[in-house]
């Protein structure tokens, strides 16, 4: 396999998984279960569109420091 289909295949399935867990992870709050680092279960809070626009924001921010590292390459 060439170097960029393997970039390609690998960078479609770290985002892939990466977009399952934060799919898990929201569906597991609008259920009323809080997923964090004192466990299950624990009270309830809603996400917020701020909260899903930050993290979009962070995404983006992550794909510019990957092009910007490919540029250095």
């Amino acid at each position: 396999m060439r170097t960029r289909t393997t970039g390609v295949l690998i960078g479609g399935l770290v985002g892939a998984l990466l977009g399952a867990l934060a799919a898990w992870i929201i569906l597991e709050e609008k259920e009323g279960v809080e997923v964090g680092p004192a466990g299950r279960g624990h009270g309830q809070r809603a996400v917020a569109p701020s909260d899903i626009l930050k993290v979009l924001m962070s995404a983006v921010a992550l794909v510019q420091q990957i092009a910007k590292l490919r540029q250095r390459m």
